[in-house]
């Protein structure tokens, strides 16, 4: 195997670790380490979740970090996402993807139940 053609071509391949390397925890705001975990991580998470019980976990993770997100990007309205996250998100190319979770309104329950 030729590990050059891997380098070579960069279409397709995840640059987790060129982000970080370019983007240090001291050097970097929270927000942007948020916003590639929903932009890259959860979407991808979501359209390959193999069951529904998946798909609503992640969802519920999307949901409440566009909460946070939108109050880190200057949000004060609840009903409204800020222009400056709508923005990256649809910069991302996920923003048809996750401006639905938006106005979902998933809850965590907890499953265990006291037995008595």
């Amino acid at each position: 195997i030729n590990s050059s053609q891997f380098v070579a071509n960069s279409v397709g391949i995840d640059d987790s670790s060129e982000w970080r390397r370019s983007n240090p925890p001291w050097k970097t705001q929270v927000a942007e380490y948020q916003l590639r975990l929903v932009t890259r991580h959860l979407v991808s998470g979501l359209k390959s979740a193999p069951i529904a019980l998946d798909q609503h976990k992640i969802s519920f993770a999307i949901q409440e970090l566009l909460k946070i997100l939108d109050v880190q990007f200057g949000g004060r309205n609840e009903s409204e996402m800020t222009p400056q996250l709508k923005e990256r998100l649809r910069k991302a190319d996920v923003s048809s993807i996750v401006e639905p979770f938006w106005s979902t309104n998933y809850k965590q329950v907890d499953t265990v139940a006291a037995k008595s």
